[in-house]
């Protein structure tokens, strides 16, 4: 018995497809043709006159089918169904090797009481160049042959073998000429990855029955035909199975030419019933998340084609509601046909919905990060280290910085100098890190002098920047690579700055008018480790925003213009003004000068 998967795959046509062609054909046909039967089956249960009896004329039509189709047509098993073809019958041969399907049925003369049988013919699967080309579905109009025999010409036994046989061979036998052909180093070869031309089948052979009858008249039947190539591994591509395009056109043409009108609609509940009881059994498949984490695996599906398999037949119902509401004949009967399976079908919707929303819950909570409970005190074990695998590392580093001791035999042992250069390294390092600490300290805001006058300001100002360049100095690159501290020593110089801003301010008010160069959103990006500093670095954000609050104009290194501060500065300076007016005397002296020299050398 094949698995739900590759049935799901020629059935509905998910967007993720095998990426070769299964090596299971006869059994997932055989798969399919068994539920075709079951929800023929189901349906003529539930169906009155005359739906029943076209319901139970096309189940043993599909049964017949079923012992046709062995994988090759059987000559014996022709001969046995040809002798007991009946009314309302129809016999479903599937010539695998020529990709053509033959269906053969009894059928009245109207205004007599001569049988004829009708035999028709179609191609099963298109070419790959066809599919490829087409940007939707292929419409193809069923059959693509028909014929016409007397039925004493049909029971002619000679016939018959002679059918049969071909049939059997055809279904067998390959034929070089009328396989897909290509061309590797000049030379033709026969494509297999391509199908065949079925022309045996629907020139040769048609052509020979119609000689012996007639040319037959049949109503066509339209349908839109789907297919896909997937080409990933393995010599053979992927394709749909042409035996369930040959199982949906010889059920939608048995329904149509029994009820008339009223075939389509019967043919569309047909497949949405067939559909809702694999899409029952798809979600009875679906397993917990572990199980269904190997979407190759045979046993259990993903969850997402279940997903696929309910659209499908949603689409189906919908479609099946159009044809519901323009349905003219037996209108009655197949009202009360609909309210029999629509429960059914609801059911099985609404339980594919809690089988995959029970797995998402289920992979939920199974993914759901546990957060476990603190303790409310550790325990005494937690607050011992063992460094079971240090204990070695320190003796060793104690023994490389131990000095040997040598023992005299009548005097004291010699301690080890206490200015050892490790000693003195550390030495100097501590000394330095205090340096720095007092020097970080003396230079924080709140001890550096705030009360400035016009005769101080200036010397204030000059000591603030030696500052400046003393803490870079000092600091240099010890604190690189750790931004906290670099948070630290930036925090200290823009408080040395505020100060040294609040002297030049003093000194020179007319640079109240013009913004800092730093903005306050600079310093947000500053990781400050304790409360007091992060109070002393808004101290001096508030400081930079009332300051460019209180400006009218850019920054001192602006463009150059009536407004820029050189400009300004210049305006308002007596020694700039005594400067200017010294500087325009002497050009205009140097100006008269040389006009009285060009006015002497014009004479």
């Amino acid at each position: 018995m094949a698995s739900l998967k590759p049935i799901i795959d020629h059935a509905v046509l998910p967007p993720k497809l095998p990426g070769e062609k299964e090596e299971n054909y006869q059994e997932i046909s055989e798969e399919i043709l068994r539920r075709l039967i079951r929800a023929c089956e189901k349906v003529e249960s539930l169906a009155s006159l005359p739906f029943a009896d076209a319901f139970h004329s096309l189940s043993e039509s599909l049964q017949i089918c079923m012992n046709l189709n062995q994988g090759r047509l059987d000559r014996d098993t022709l001969l046995k169904h040809f002798n007991q073809l009946r009314p309302n019958t129809v016999l479903i041969c599937y010539v695998v090797e020529q990709n053509a399907a033959v269906l053969i049925r009894l059928e009245n003369n109207q205004g007599s009481d001569e049988q004829f049988v009708v035999i028709e013919c179609f191609e099963t699967s298109p070419t790959t160049g066809s599919v490829l080309a087409a940007d939707n579905a292929l419409e193809w109009d069923f059959p693509g042959r028909a014929v016409r025999l007397s039925l004493s010409e049909f029971n002619d036994e000679n016939l018959q073998k002679a059918v049969s046989t071909f049939l059997e061979r055809a279904s067998m036998e390959t034929i070089q000429d009328l396989q897909a052909q290509t061309t590797k180093a000049s030379v033709s070869v026969a494509e297999i990855r391509d199908t065949s031309d079925p022309a045996i089948i629907t020139e040769m052979l048609m052509s020979i029955l119609e000689a012996i009858g007639e040319f037959a008249h049949v109503p066509k039947l339209r349908k839109r035909v789907r297919d896909d190539v997937n080409f990933v591994t393995g010599s053979l591509p992927w394709r749909r199975l042409p035996f369930w395009l040959v199982l949906r056109v010889a059920a939608q043409r048995h329904l149509n030419l029994s009820l008339g009108e009223s075939g389509k609609a019967c043919y569309k509940l047909l497949m949405v019933v067939f559909f809702s009881e694999l899409l029952h059994d798809a979600s009875n498949s679906l397993g917990s998340f572990e199980q269904t984490g190997d979407l190759d695996g045979d046993s259990k599906l993903d969850p997402s084609l279940v997903l696929t398999l309910r659209t499908k037949l949603c689409r189906r119902m919908a479609k099946l509601e159009q044809e519901r509401a323009n349905l003219v004949m037996y209108r009655e009967h197949f009202e009360s046909l609909f309210s029999c399976t629509a429960p059914m079908i609801t059911t099985s919707i609404e339980f594919s919905n809690d089988s995959v929303g029970n797995l998402w819950n289920y992979f939920k909570w199974k993914t759901k990060r546990k957060v476990h409970r603190l303790p409310q005190k550790a325990s005494d074990k937690s607050l011992q280290l063992s460094l079971m695998k240090s204990g070695s590392y320190l003796d060793r580093l104690l023994d490389s910085h131990r000095s040997p001791i040598p023992v005299t035999n009548n005097g004291p042992l010699l301690l080890p100098n206490p200015m050892d250069t490790p000693v003195q390294e550390v030495h100097a390092f501590t000394e330095k890190i205090f340096l720095l600490t007092r020097m970080e300290q003396k230079f924080e805001l709140a001890n550096l002098p705030n009360r400035f006058n016009a005769g101080n300001a200036k010397s204030h100002c000059f000591t603030f920047a030696n500052n400046i360049h003393e803490t870079l100095r000092q600091l240099g690159e010890m604190y690189d690579g750790d931004p906290l501290l670099q948070s630290i020593k930036l925090l200290t110089i823009f408080e040395l700055w505020m100060r040294m801003d609040e002297c030049a301010l003093v000194s020179c008010p007319l640079l109240g008018e013009y913004q800092p160069v730093f903005p306050p959103e600079l310093l947000d990006a500053l990781q400050l480790p304790s409360l007091p500093d992060m109070q002393r670095l808004l101290v001096v954000q508030t400081y930079l925003a009332n300051r460019h609050a209180k400006a009218r104009h850019g920054h001192i290194f602006s463009a150059h213009d009536q407004d820029s501060f050189a400009v300004q500065y210049a305006k308002q300076s007596e020694q700039m003004k005594a400067r200017l007016k010294f500087i325009l005397k002497r050009s205009d002296a140097d100006r008269t000068a040389k006009t009285k020299e060009w006015e002497s050398k014009k004479r």
